[in-house]
């Protein structure tokens, strides 16, 4: 359908990139932005705080992969957690969908397997329990995704199969709220610029922070006057593609301001579509001139607090 509609186009400039990104939580598509998007994904959701959520789980395990290509310690860790998923809402009106996923075909079977005999064909109905490898994920995404990737330390050619990029951004994409991923290897004694290797060291690294560079005089007398009245805010603030001048929360209300006037780096202001785009990710933006806050500072402020 791409290539039909490709060659109907008079002009590349009809071409949009789809590049706002809702479906998941910020730590489940923060690699593959930066790996394989070029970071061209405005990430809708990113808010901050969310850096060390338990959106995305790393558990290691001493399992070790077979001569048949199973890790057995895995498929009973991902049987538990299955149990425990299907324990916890089973009384619940919306049960959170699930999806296992390894690169393996051997794992795969094995676990679809061990399910058949343990879980009924209802309770894999109502969750909507998928077990594939990623290639069986194409274009499907569930709430809870958990991974086994079915290797151990000297599982050198296997390991190799998970440097594929096409494979590795599928599989690590398919999560909405929450992913575990379940290892049994030393991610050290892969190459330095192997996929997996570099997803795994990503994990205990904070979000996204604001490029270096000090306040400017503006920004910091607004940044110090809600903070007197306990609000938090961060200068410079990456969200959806945009550095905002100050994003600011107090309680579970944000507020993204946007400094005109100062010379400096906030001195422009942005335009229509920049505002519209920050309110489909869920976030006011007030415009807020130099002018106003130098001859009424105390009355703009209480208009920021009345916002918040």
């Amino acid at each position: 359908m791409l290539d039909l509609v490709g060659l109907r186009l008079s002009s590349q400039q009809a071409v949009t990139f789809l590049d706002e990104h809702f479906r998941s939580r910020p730590a489940l598509i923060r690699f593959s932005n930066d790996e394989f998007y070029q970071r061209r994904l405005k990430v809708m959701k990113e808010r901050p705080g969310q850096e060390h959520c338990d959106s995305l789980q790393l558990e290691r395990m001493a399992g070790e992969r077979g001569g048949d290509g199973v890790n057995p310690l895995e498929v009973e860790r991902v049987l538990d957690v299955l149990r425990a998923h299907v324990e916890r809402y089973r009384d619940s009106p919306l049960k959170p969908s699930v999806g296992v996923l390894s690169p393996f075909r051997a794992q795969v079977e094995q676990i679809r397997q061990r399910i058949a005999a343990s879980l009924s064909l209802q309770v894999v109905h109502e969750f909507r329990l998928l077990v594939a490898t990623p290639y069986g994920f194409q274009g499907e995404e569930r709430d809870l995704m958990i991974i086994s990737f079915a290797i151990h330390g000297g599982a050198s050619q296997a390991a190799a199969y998970l440097n594929r990029a096409d494979m590795f951004n599928v599989a690590i994409t398919r999560a909405r709220e929450r992913q575990l991923l379940l290892f049994s290897g030393d991610e050290r004694q892969l190459p330095p610029q192997h996929l997996l290797r570099r997803y795994l060291e990503r994990l205990g690294r904070s979000g996204p922070v604001a490029p270096p560079g000090g306040l400017d005089d503006f920004q910091r007398r607004v940044c110090r006057a809600l903070q007197a009245h306990g609000v938090t805010t961060w200068a410079g603030y990456p969200l959806a593609g945009q550095l905002l001048d100050i994003f600011c929360q107090r309680g579970d209300k944000c507020l993204a301001i946007d400094l005109i006037g100062f010379p400096g780096e906030a001195e422009g202001f942005l335009q229509l579509e920049r505002y519209l785009l920050l309110s489909r990710a869920g976030l006011e933006t007030l415009p807020l001139s130099y002018a106003l806050w130098t001859l009424q500072p105390e009355a703009t402020l209480q208009a920021l607090l009345q916002r918040l």
